[in-house]
Formats: structure tokens, C-alpha cells, sequence
């Protein structure tokens, strides 16, 4: 290459906005630009020396390998990445200034930085425009790279949490089938020596202490698993419409033995002449308004007197719970209703029990899209508990004609068939059905069901599901394959009391579903239908 030639393009290069550099095969620089001499600390006389003598030039080192391969005549034009004193990626770019292919003699090269503007001393408006422009590019990638490793570890957290939770559940499940289970047979014992010692005072006393005490048992367990729907949304509520005076008369029935024991008075106040009418779940709600009597009842001591009112105000329902009782602190009042809060100056196991309660009264209230709270009413005049619910309209039904088939089947005796590998169980239970009037047959696993329908041709059968071998879905399954015109009622009795396992129930063929320990009148309900 000429030296005219050489000068055209040392002229050229000098335009460049990054640093660029022309070297011979020994590696000695024939020209640099400014942006060039700058990033190798300024003015050290680059020109006419090697770079392999130059001091802070040892990044050049990465850059060998491409010049290499454009002095060897392989290809004309190079790109690679390197690395700039500071840690600054750049990107090279080569070119062999031999335009006739044959091995080149000179060999220019220039580096752009991801900071380039610091190796130039001015910048067009053109310029700025541009390296802005890609450098925020280079922020939108990052920030895109970093959204899809979050989502990705969001996904991995979610999932993670899926699966505790699912455990959880089925932690809470097995626990309340085994309390129920135990629950079972004693509950069952306690009403066969009612039925059949009832004459006997202290016997008599013995066995309602221990079926209430069962009863409360049970009751706790049924909150707890509350509480672990409430906090996995499964929480769901079977709505209908109906007078507010059937959900209080639900709540009187529950709450009079209590009251009773402490000697308490419940004063109900409601509209005679117009009936309040709420789209409700009646059990739930009930529910909800016992354990607002329980905390009044717990706060009035013993011998206290509880005011239960309803009114309309507006398009509402307003239910006021009051108690002439001790104040609840007022640290507690905006906390009463949590799940898991520190609740000061609880203790003992009635009123932490009374007070877990309440963490389901919210979540209850919410779902019938009301609000719930407590204020105290100064000294003396105790705390007031206030429900608001939506008013609905009343509902008109037509009356229905009276049938008597369900009376004379309800005076019937029946024949019963109990399933449950859980002898004292199915024992107890069986032995209470025979207290009660009817021809029962006990077994104890499911092909033993099976084979004891054929025979026995049974009205009921109150049947297990958590049993080896064959578990109680599958028995029904194959009651209601085989038996498939009979007139055979099937009914779970289980310890898993989740939504979704009496949907369960209902898909493999049960007509009911009930709960360990049974309730009596429950149970008479189902055998009266």
C-alpha cells in the first residue's frame, strides 16, 4: 500500500467516534485516532510503536487471534467481543485494507465500547442520539432477562406453595378422620347407656357430661378445619332464601344447653310484623351467631343475662349481640376477629376455644357480603357484637301437598347394615341403631358389605370410606352396579369432612354424608326421611 494511500486512510480513520487503530504484520501502529489514544491513558506515542510494547495495551492480547486470521488472508472483515480495562464488553470489528486478496500488509481495527463516549473528546447530537438508543437497549434486554428469571422463580414459589398447602390439607384432613374416629365409639357408648340407664341419676349425669363434652370435641374440630378452608379459599357456602327467624331459632337450639349450664339468660328481639328475609346459608350462619352468643356468654360469667336483636336498617339486616358483662380489652377489639393474633389476657382452654371461634364469624359474615364488630359500651353495660347483612326480598312459596309416606316410613323399622373396619365403631354404632328401634347387621370390611346386601337386602347402609382392601367409594360403586333398581339408601360415615369429599361421596353413588362423631338428631332426621 502506498504511503499516499496509507495517509488517505489514516485521515479516515481519525473521523471514527470509536477507537480504531491500523498496525502492520509486526503489530506496529501505523495510525490511531483520538478515541484510540485516549483509552490507553492519552498521550503516550502509540504511533510507530508496537503494541505488544505499549503499557495498558495487555487487553490487546484478546484481539490477537482475530488480527491473525485477517494478516493471513482468510477472510477481509472480522467481528468478535472483548474486554476493556474496567470490565467494559466491546465489540471488534477488523479489516484487511488489501483490496486485491492477497495477504495484506496493514490491517486496521476499531473497538466499540458500551460506553464509547468516554474515549471521545466531542460527540454529534446524531451521535448521542445513537449510543442513548443502545444503551437502552442494552437496559430493556437486561430488564427483560431478569422479568424472565423472576417469573420463573415465581412459577417455582407458587408451585412449592401448592404443594405445602395441598399436604397441609391433607394433613388437617387425616388428623380430623382420626379425632373423629376416636370420637365415634364413645359418643356412640354414651347415648347406648342413656337409652338404657336412663333412670339412673348419677349414671344418667355421667352420660350427658361426656356426650356434651364430645359434642364440644367435635365442634372444635369442625372450626379448625374451618379455619384451614378459610385460608385455602375453599371456604364455600350452600346459600339460601329464607327468614332470619329460622337462622336465630337454629342458633337458640345449639347455644340453650350452654346457657343453661351457666345460668344465663338469652333475650331474643326480632320483628313480629314484617319478617326479615336474608339469602343465607342457614347452618353457617347459625353458626356464626352462636359463637357471638358464646363470647357474649363468656364475657357475662356466670348467672349473666344476653340480648340478641334484629332490625332493618335500610336495605340491611342489623344483628346486635350485648352481654352485661366484663369489657374486652380495647388492644383486642380491631383483633378479635383473626385467624392467628396474640390475644392478650386469653387463658385457659374455654377461652381460647370460644375465642378461635370467632376467627370463623368474619369470614362468614363476609361471604353473605355483610360486616362484622364489637364496641364496648362503657362500664356496665357490657360489649355489643354488630352483624350487618344485605335484606332480601321475601320469598313467596307455594304450599306443597301434604304427603304421608315419609310418617309411615319413619314408624317403620328398618333394616340397617353398618360398615366400618373399625370394630369399636361399627359396634357402638350398631348396637345405638338397635337402641333406636331397628333390625341392624354389623361387618366389618367391604366385601363382607357386599356379600351381607345380598343377604340381608338392608333399607340403609351406613358405610365407611377410609377401610382396607376396598374403600367405601368403591363399595358403593358396586352396591349401586348390582343393586341398581333397589330401593337402597347409601350413606357415607367418615371421618373427612372437606367440601370436596362429600362431592366425592356424591359422584360414587352416596345419598348422604355424614360426619364422626354422628349427631343424634341428625341421625334420627336421616332415618325419619
Amino acid at each position: 500500500m502506498s504511503d499516499r494511500r496509507l495517509a488517505l486512510n489514516a485521515r479516515f480513520f481519525e473521523q471514527f467516534p470509536d477507537p480504531t487503530c491500523v498496525v502492520d504484520r509486526a503489530l506496529v501502529c501505523s495510525s490511531a485516532n483520538v478515541a484510540f489514544i485516549n483509552l490507553l491513558g492519552g498521550n503516550v506515542g502509540i504511533v510507530g510503536r508496537s503494541l505488544r510494547d505499549v503499557q495498558k495495551a495487555g487487553f490487546l492480547g484478546q484481539i490477537l487471534p482475530v488480527l491473525e486470521r485477517c494478516f493471513s488472508g482468510q477472510e477481509q472483515h472480522q467481528e468478535a467481543h472483548c474486554t476493556l480495562p474496567g470490565d467494559i464488553p466491546a465489540a471488534l470489528r477488523c479489516w484487511s485494507l488489501s483490496n486485491d486478496g492477497s495477504p495484506p500488509y496493514y490491517v486496521a481495527f476499531s473497538l466499540r465500547p458500551a460506553e464509547a463516549r468516554r474515549f471521545t473528546k466531542k460527540e454529534t447530537s446524531e451521535e448521542k442520539l445513537r449510543h442513548e438508543f443502545s444503551q437502552t437497549q442494552r437496559l430493556l434486554a437486561e430488564a427483560n432477562r431478569r422479568n424472565v428469571e423472576m417469573q420463573a422463580a415465581l412459577r417455582h414459589q407458587s408451585a412449592q406453595n401448592s404443594e405445602a398447602q395441598r399436604r397441609k390439607d391433607e394433613f388437617l384432613a387425616m388428623i380430623g378422620h382420626q379425632l373423629r374416629n376416636h370420637l365415634a365409639p364413645v359418643r356412640n357408648a354414651a347415648r347406648f347407656l342413656h337409652h338404657k340407664m336412663s333412670n339412673e341419676t348419677e349414671v344418667g349425669w355421667c352420660v350427658t357430661v361426656i356426650d356434651r363434652q364430645i359434642g364440644q370435641f367435635a365442634r372444635l374440630v369442625d372450626e379448625l378445619q374451618d379455619l384451614a378452608r378459610i385460608e385455602s379459599g375453599q371456604f364455600e357456602l350452600n346459600k339460601a332464601r329464607l327468614p332470619l327467624a329460622e337462622v336465630i331459632s337454629q342458633t337458640l337450639e345449639w347455644v340453650q344447653p350452654r346457657l343453661k349450664d351457666q345460668q344465663q339468660t338469652l333475650a331474643i328481639t326480632q320483628p313480629e310484623d314484617k319478617p326479615l328475609w336474608v339469602d343465607a346459608d342457614i347452618q353457617r350462619m347459625a353458626q356464626a351467631l352462636e359463637h357471638l352468643v358464646y363470647n357474649a356468654a363468656h364475657c357475662a360469667g356466670l348467672g349473666g343475662s344476653i340480648q340478641l336483636t334484629a332490625r332493618q336498617e335500610g336495605a340491611d339486616i342489623v344483628i346486635a349481640v350485648r352481654d352485661n358483662g366484663r369489657e374486652i380489652p380495647a388492644d383486642l377489639l380491631p383483633r378479635v376477629f383473626d385467624i392467628y393474633g396474640e390475644l392478650p389476657g386469653i387463658s385457659g382452654q374455654q377461652d381460647n376455644e370460644q375465642w378461635l371461634g370467632l376467627a370463623v364469624v368474619r369470614r362468614v359474615v363476609e361471604l353473605h357480603g355483610g360486616t362484622v364488630r364489637v364496641v364496648y359500651l362503657g362500664h356496665g353495660q357490657g360489649n355489643e357484637r354488630i352483624v350487618r347483612v344485605p335484606l332480601a326480598q321475601p320469598l313467596v312459596e307455594q304450599p306443597d301437598e301434604l304427603s304421608t309416606d315419609h310418617l309411615a316410613d319413619a314408624a317403620a323399622t328398618s333394616r340397617i347394615l353398618v360398615v366400618d373396619d373399625n370394630e369399636d365403631v361399627a359396634i357402638s354404632f350398631g348396637a345405638l341403631l338397635e337402641v333406636l328401634g331397628h333390625d341392624v347387621r354389623v361387618v366389618l370390611d367391604g366385601h363382607m358389605a357386599i356379600d351381607a346386601v345380598r343377604d340381608f337386602m338392608p333399607h340403609i347402609v351406613f358405610l365407611d370410606i377410609a377401610m382396607p382392601d376396598m374403600d367405601g367409594y368403591e363399595v358403593a360403586r358396586r352396591l349401586r352396579t348390582e343393586h341398581r333398581h333397589a330401593n337402597l339408601r347409601l350413606v357415607a360415615v367418615t371421618g373427612y369432612g372437606q367440601d370436596h369429599d362429600s362431592e366425592r361421596a356424591q359422584r360414587a353413588g352416596f345419598d348422604h354424608h355424614l360426619l364422626k362423631p354422628v349427631d343424634l338428631k341428625d341421625l334420627q332426621a336421616l332415618l325419619g326421611h
